[in-house]
C-alpha cells in the first residue's frame, strides 16, 4: 500500500495537482474522499524525463515522483536453529503471532501489520514477560497446533500467506483479551480498539482531513471524538 505519511500529506504540500498511481487490488481509490489536488490515474506505463504514460493512454507532466514499494520481511540473519521461516509474509511458527513455537524463550514483534502497534507490542510484551517467570505457555506440540488451526481458518480460498496476520478490529479486542487472561496480566482497554476502528474507517470517510480529529476517552469502553477546528 501507498506509503500513508506521504501521501496523507501531499494535500499540505504547495503543489497544484497529485496524480495517485497504483498496482494494488486492495487498495480501492473509490471508497476514498481525495483532497481536490488529488488525481486518480490508472498504472503507470512509460516514464519519460519529465512525464508519464498511463495505461490509459494519457500522458501527464510531472515534476517529481513519489514511489513507494511497501517493504518485506526478512529473517535470513536469524540462525537455522532458531527454527524461524518466512514465506511470502508468513513467519512460521509464531504462536498467538509472536512467540517462536520452537524456542519459546524467543519472540518476533511487529507482524500484526494493520493492528494498533504501540498497544498491541505492549500486551505482547507483558506476556512474553510473565510467560518467562511463570512458565505458562503450553507444550510446543500444542502451541503448533493452534498455529496450525488459526492458519487454516485464515487461509482459505487462495488466499496469500500474508493474510495469515492480518486482523479485524474484533479480532484484535479478543486477541488483546485472550492475551491477558493466559496470562493473567491487565487487559487493554476495549475502548483502544474502537478508537483504532473508527480512525481506520475515517482514512477512507475524511481522507484529508481524519488526522485533525481529537479523540477524548471518557473510560473503558467510551470516547468522544472532536473533529477538526
Amino acid at each position: 500500500m501507498l506509503s500513508n505519511f506521504i501521501f496523507q500529506n501531499l494535500y499540505l504540500m504547495n503543489v497544484c495537482q497529485v496524480f495517485l498511481s497504483h498496482r494494488s487490488d486492495r487498495f480501492k481509490v473509490e471508497n476514498l474522499t481525495l483532497a481536490e489536488n488529488v488525481v486518480y490515474k490508472p498504472e503507470a506505463r512509460e516514464l519519460f524525463a519529465r512525464s508519464v504514460l498511463f495505461e490509459d493512454g494519457t500522458e501527464e507532466d510531472i515534476d517529481a515522483i513519489v514511489y513507494c514499494t511497501g517493504y518485506k520481511c526478512n529473517y535470513s540473519f536469524m540462525d537455522e536453529s532458531c527454527g524461524i521461516t518466512e514465506d511470502d509474509g508468513l513467519v512460521y511458527p509464531l504462536y498467538k503471532h509472536f512467540v517462536n513455537a520452537n524456542q519459546n524463550s524467543m519472540c518476533i514483534l511487529g507482524n500484526m501489520c494493520h493492528s494498533m502497534q504501540f498497544p498491541t507490542f505492549d500486551i505482547q510484551v507483558r506476556f512474553f514477560l510473565k510467560s518467562l517467570t511463570t512458565g505458562f505457555l503450553p507444550e510446543k506440540d500444542d502451541m503448533l497446533q493452534d498455529i496450525n488451526e488459526h492458519a487454516e481458518k485464515k487461509l482459505v480460498d487462495g488466499k496469500p500467506k500474508k493474510v495469515y496476520f492480518i486482523t479485524t478490529a474484533e479480532e484484535d479486542a479478543d486477541y488483546y483479551d485472550n492475551l491477558a487472561a493466559m496470562a493473567d496480566i491487565a487487559p487493554l482497554p476495549r475502548v483502544l480498539t474502537k478508537i483504532h476502528a473508527r480512525a481506520v474507517a475515517q482514512i477512507y470517510d475524511n481522507f484529508p482531513l481524519f488526522r485533525g480529529d481529537k479523540y477524548k476517552v471518557l473510560d473503558n469502553e467510551t470516547f468522544v471524538v472532536s473533529p477538526p477546528a
